[in-house]
């Protein structure tokens, strides 16, 4: 019993380990654009670009089409939410470059294609290095436009196209690249839904984002259980502000990564460990009651 106890905790200790190499190997969305990271603060990015605050888009899409503004402003006040509009030296083809600061860290990087760019351009100029870093996007038609998207437990990557009707055929309007901190992407929605006292976009959009359809989708699903016990214990400390949390200097980006991934692999290695030995107790148990049996059946005929 005892070598095949060592079996199997090699074997299960064996996986545990090709898992969390496979997490690590997996190409993770580049967090950088433009020259600058998210994560930054706004004067780490002033000396990059000149910065100019402007009014936040939340506010700006509220006010044109008619919405809550007032509501808006509430989310943008307590999420903590600062737009700036960056000058300096462009990539090539982009005309703007927008930073969006949550509670003093950048967490969206947006670069705007003006139409005189996009409209002698191709659309897989814009995406063929996504694809081929990142592999196939979720991909979301709409009637404006397109939406393609990456993600993993940090980054979100959006490649945006939206088109408008001119004479009967459709032109691109603008092309849109954005990176996005995802935690901080979730934090704004979950103070979106206090001040609204509605929905979470997620119960809205479940559907959409939940879905599987290719094998990436699905080791994706298996990373992000994976990195739930790390990732909740960070956020338990963050949460509380422990001095732990201060000591390791611990932040929203540290969800996903290898202090995540170390407490992750530790966590299911004891979970495995017991559900194990649960299971061993049990088929032993089983022999010997099968074993009990077989002996009295076998007294009984003599």
């Amino acid at each position: 019993m005892r070598i095949t106890w060592q079996r199997m905790m090699s074997v299960i200790l064996s996986l545990f380990l090709i898992f969390t190499v496979a997490c690590f190997v997996d190409h993770s969305i580049d967090r950088e654009l433009a020259g600058i990271k998210l994560g930054m603060t706004p004067a780490e990015v002033g000396k990059v670009f000149r910065m100019t605050e402007q009014e936040d888009p939340f506010v700006s899409a509220a006010k044109k089409y008619g919405e809550n503004v007032e509501e808006q402003k509430e989310i943008v006040s307590v999420a903590g939410r600062q737009t700036f509009a960056l000058e300096g030296s462009m990539p090539p083809g982009a005309d703007s470059i927008r930073a969006v600061f949550m509670k003093g860290r950048l967490y969206e990087i947006t670069l705007h294609f003006p139409h005189k760019y996009v409209a002698r351009t191709s659309w897989e100029m814009f995406v063929q290095p996504a694809v081929e870093k990142y592999g196939q996007p979720v991909e979301t038609a709409f009637s404006w436009g397109w939406d393609y998207k990456w993600s993993d437990a940090q980054t979100i990557l959006h490649i945006l196209r939206v088109q408008g009707s001119k004479n009967g055929k459709h032109d691109d309007r603008f092309c849109e690249v954005r990176v996005l901190d995802a935690q901080s992407v979730e934090e704004v929605r979950t103070v979106a839904t206090q001040v609204k006292g509605g929905k979470h976009p997620s119960e809205l959009f479940g559907a959409m984002e939940t879905r599987i359809g290719r094998i990436s989708d699905v080791m994706r699903y298996l990373r992000q259980v994976y990195y739930v016990p790390g990732d909740y214990l960070i956020h338990w400390l963050l949460a509380r502000g422990s001095r732990l949390a201060q000591f390791f200097e611990l932040r929203t980006g540290d969800y996903g990564g290898l202090l995540s991934s170390l407490i992750s692999l530790a966590a299911w290695l004891i979970v495995g460990s017991f559900g194990l030995a649960a299971l061993l107790y049990i088929i032993i148990a089983y022999l010997v009651f099968v074993d009990r049996m077989q002996k009295r059946r076998n007294k009984g005929a003599s």
